[in-house]
């Protein structure tokens, strides 16, 4: 075998495990990544509030897929589990003039309003804010 014939070989054989190797580090990242997913669990936003996570606004109510050490460092800001249905008297909300309840605020109408504040409000829009709110 000449010179050449042994260099082409040896390239050859080198671009082969190298392809290999790539094809290994590949499978690998697919396999943690799926195995990343399926340890996430549904959390919930309790509110009143966002969270901001993974470059997305999550708001009060909304559901959120998580590990538990994405979950123990947002701490309180989300709770286990879907998001629990409404109570009785939120669900029977009519449009009218509703007052931020506090402590704390809300976001409505592209504002941040504090509490005490009353604000007309119509039907879906007091459903969702829930608790933070109450009838004037």
């Amino acid at each position: 075998m000449s010179d050449n014939d042994k260099a082409k070989a040896e390239a050859e054989a080198k671009a082969k495990r190298e392809a290999d190797e790539k094809a290994e580090a590949d499978r690998k990242a697919k396999a943690e990544a799926e195995a990343k997913a399926k340890s996430r669990r549904v959390y919930h936003v309790p509110g009143p509030g966002s969270v901001h996570f993974g470059g997305k606004l999550y708001r009060a109510g909304d559901e959120i897929r998580l590990t538990d050490d994405e979950a123990a460092e947002l701490d309180d800001m989300v709770k286990p589990g879907a998001k629990p249905a409404a109570p009785a008297d939120i669900a029977k909300r009519r449009a009218g003039r509703y007052r931020v309840k506090g402590p704390g605020s809300v976001f409505e109408g592209g504002k941040v309003r504090e509490a005490g504040f009353e604000m007309d409000l119509d039907q879906d829009e007091a459903r969702k804010l829930g608790n933070a709110i109450e009838e004037a």
